[in-house]
């Protein structure tokens, strides 16, 4: 409750500074957005964050030795999203900023083991992880085109590691359900229409947080399969982030340069209105959690199974938009691939 309240106080003095300092997000052929909106929203939920994680350190249960290097690598990857925002850095800064900060939190200690069940040598287990760390957070920064949808999709895959967390890190548990309240109260501000973004730093950060939260320290039941339940976790935006890839460098393009063919921009091609595109999109999210619950409570065979078909499921998923979005392009006399 601390988090959500002190999240939507400092949301709302924000809007007013923005639009007082003229603060507004630019807008680009990956926006979908008109007219001036602020865009320092994740200043907001982060600092909300930071200071509920403050109140309960102050209770006595905060595991400093394990968490800071995260922390400080997190807020590092939040500042350079920030001075993004502002001063539009180039892609190498950026880039250096995230690879500077999964490189601390893997010379931590932290690592996946295994990977589909497969267990890891020593150095692919540190070059798994970097990739991953650095591909989800800018997954989660693309994925960021419409309103609503990046903080709805962080805020369930939160609640899906806060409650798998619970019997195993009530620490774990707690900052998930803290950062969830936090995000929730920007939700209500980026709702469509959104009266607030919540910027590169937010984005950024939520990819981050997203990416390291299966590494912390979750049992031994948890080891074996977090790599497969987490990629089933954050398969939209990761999804999301291949296909532009990819389109990208068929195309002969530079990876970074924007366009209006993510997923968003396909649903709402077909003709899905903002509100329907993002309650679709959220809603099929919920079902690869619920999945992903699921599965982590079944035996070690069993789990794989089901969240092998779940990403199985994510790419068909993928696929029949594609296509339906081609066809859409064919019958409106579009020339493009």
């Amino acid at each position: 409750m601390v988090s959500f309240v002190s999240s939507a106080v400092f949301i709302a003095a924000l809007i007013f500074l923005c639009r007082k300092k003229g603060w507004y997000d630019t807008v680009d052929e990956r926006k979908i957005h008109k007219g001036n909106v602020p865009r320092l929203g994740g200043i907001g939920f982060v600092s909300g964050c930071v200071f509920s994680l403050l109140l309960y350190a102050w209770n006595g249960s905060f595991p400093a030795g394990r968490w800071l290097p995260l922390f400080f690598s997190g807020m590092m990857i939040f500042v350079f999203g920030v001075l993004d925002d502002f001063k539009n850095l180039s892609a190498p800064v950026k880039l250096l900023a995230q690879c500077s900060s999964a490189a601390i939190v893997i010379f931590s200690g932290y690592s996946f083991e295994s990977v589909f069940g497969v267990a890891l040598p020593f150095a692919t287990g540190k070059i798994v992880t970097f990739l991953w760390i650095v591909g989800i957070v800018n997954a989660f920064n693309l994925i960021d085109g419409a309103d609503g949808l990046c903080a709805g999709i962080s805020i369930l895959i939160f609640i899906s590691y806060g409650l798998f967390f619970a019997s195993c890190s009530p620490f774990c548990s707690s900052f998930c359900f803290i950062l969830a309240s936090a995000v929730l109260a920007f939700f209500l501000y980026n709702k469509p229409r959104a009266l607030i973004f919540m910027g590169d730093g937010g984005s950024q950060f939520l990819g981050f947080v997203c990416s390291v939260l299966p590494l912390a320290d979750a049992g031994a039941d948890f080891s074996g399969k977090k790599f497969l339940a987490s990629a089933v976790l954050v398969s939209v935006p990761a999804g999301d982030c291949i296909a532009a890839v990819w389109r990208r460098l068929r195309e002969h393009r530079n990876c970074m340069s924007p366009d209006r063919r993510h997923l968003h921009h396909k649903l709402m091609r077909l003709g899905l209105t903002c509100w329907r595109m993002l309650l679709f999109l959220l809603a099929f999210q919920a079902a690869l959690c619920v999945c992903v619950l699921h599965a982590l409570a079944m035996e070690a065979h069993g789990c794989n199974r089901l969240l092998a078909c779940a990403l199985l499921a994510v790419t068909a998923f993928f696929c029949i938009i594609h296509f339906l979005d081609r066809k859409h392009h064919a019958e409106s006399g579009y020339c493009g691939r």
